[in-house]
């Protein structure tokens, strides 16, 4: 990875995480793996993700993070549809599942989901209910 490539700035979220999505900028050839470790180091996923613990990251780019924190019950329905199947793969360049880039800021779009894998099924099962 060169270090004067630029940046794209992905937008995180993770259900039952931090309030806001976190921010994380990473170059478009990084891979999706790099991406997972940034978003450990970050201060308000910390909390939320045990180090052991592996996490399902998946393309998101539909949906806005006020309909996703206003009803969660479509993260839900995404996850049992759209998502079946297909988290990102760590070893792949982020440029494979943004190759226009990241959503602009000002879009308000969510990138990237994160749920930990030990989360899935409660996540799918609670916010069902």
């Amino acid at each position: 990875m060169d270090v004067s490539e630029p940046l794209d700035r992905y937008n995180v979220y993770m259900p039952g995480g931090p309030e806001s999505p976190f921010p994380v900028c990473l170059p478009p050839t990084g891979d999706v793996d790099r991406l997972g470790l940034e978003i450990r180091r970050s201060v308000d996923f910390r909390k939320y993700l045990d180090d052991m613990v592996p996490v399902n990251m998946f393309k998101f780019g539909t949906m806005s993070i006020k309909t996703a924190k206003e009803n969660p019950e479509t993260i839900v329905t995404w996850l049992q549809g759209d998502a079946r199947g297909s988290p990102m793969q760590p070893s792949r360049q982020l440029r494979k599942y943004f190759p226009t880039g990241s959503a602009p800021e000002e879009d308000g779009m969510i990138d990237i989901l994160v749920v930990p894998i030990s989360r899935m099924f409660q996540l799918l099962v609670y916010l069902s209910i």
